[in-house]
């Protein structure tokens, strides 16, 4: 067992997430959240099903087995899905986490014939791709015209930066919630914010629990180095596209005849950088 993690803990990890969401001691924080979000009688979400990580069925032998953060079976006829998004730039994220929800929205009755239950897609969102200043969205399958096409399906974005805001008048429930959600944060830290709060305290309990679990603590620590290299490598891809483009401005504006400095300005390229595009440029040139 190591040391650190007994100290800092990062929440949005979905192995994290997931045990804690299904932990019957967190039910009446999960519940309250879910009220807040979906407005589903709390005494309906009490007695719902809790399955963390249900593996969707896959159209083909060559797919990649899938499953979902979390799903809460109310009965057959609504359920909800949560994702933790805790990555903007997962390629068509949104995308894939709706096709989750309808993978597990379709049952197949004794006679054969195909039903589809009410589903929710909730999706926690650690950044704002939607450049909104609302802490919650909504969204409904329409038409062409904006009618709402079906009542089946409804996707909710609950959006931490927006939501854990001091200025967020909305519910109190879901901002304390989304306070709580974050990463390289001390248990100890935690149990400051969260002193004489129940609920709260009965989740930094599970998590201390996970903490001294070997088995809990070796997926924590795969999930969050998977997560480390898509950072690096998304990170990685971001430097090289961004130093293209500053090598193809600084290029024309050589040809432009743009004093040395000017071009340092506006492409935070070095002197030697474009001392040598210079060179090449010439070399070329003369070919």
């Amino acid at each position: 067992m190591k040391e650190k993690y007994l100290k800092e803990v990062n929440v949005l990890n979905d192995v994290l997430f997931k045990a804690l969401m299904c932990h019957e001691r967190n039910r009446t924080l999960v519940v309250d959240i879910l009220h807040a979000l979906t407005d589903i009688a709390k005494e309906s979400l009490y007695h719902a099903t809790y399955i963390g990580g249900e593996e969707i069925l896959k159209s083909n032998l060559k797919e990649k087995k899938q499953a979902t953060d979390l799903t809460i079976r109310i009965n057959d006829k609504n359920r909800i899905i949560v994702e933790m998004n805790q990555f903007k730039y997962v390629k068509n994220l949104y995308e894939k986490n709706t096709t989750y929800a309808f993978s597990l929205s379709v049952k197949t009755t004794p006679k054969n014939v195909q039903e589809y239950p009410r589903i929710i897609l909730i999706n926690i969102d650690n950044f704002n791709r939607f450049n909104t200043k609302n802490a919650i969205i909504r969204f409904k399958l329409r038409d062409e015209e904006g009618h709402i096409e079906t009542e089946i399906y409804e996707s909710i974005h609950l959006i931490l930066v927006n939501a854990k805001k001091n200025t967020y008048n909305g519910d109190k429930d879901i901002q304390k919630f989304a306070q709580f959600l974050r990463k390289g944060v001390k248990i100890e830290t935690l149990e400051k914010e969260c002193k004489g709060e129940k609920k709260y305290m009965e989740a930094i309990e599970t998590i201390k629990e996970l903490a001294t679990n070997e088995e809990f603590v070796t997926y924590y620590d795969l999930e969050e180095k998977h997560k480390w290299e898509l950072e690096n490598a998304k990170m990685g891809a971001y430097e090289e596209a961004t130093k293209k483009n500053s090598l193809k401005i600084a290029k024309n504006m050589i040809k432009d005849k743009e004093p040395i400095e000017k071009i340092i300005k506006y492409t935070h390229l070095s002197e030697k950088e474009i001392k040598k595009l210079e060179k090449e440029l010439k070399i070329k040139s003369l070919k």
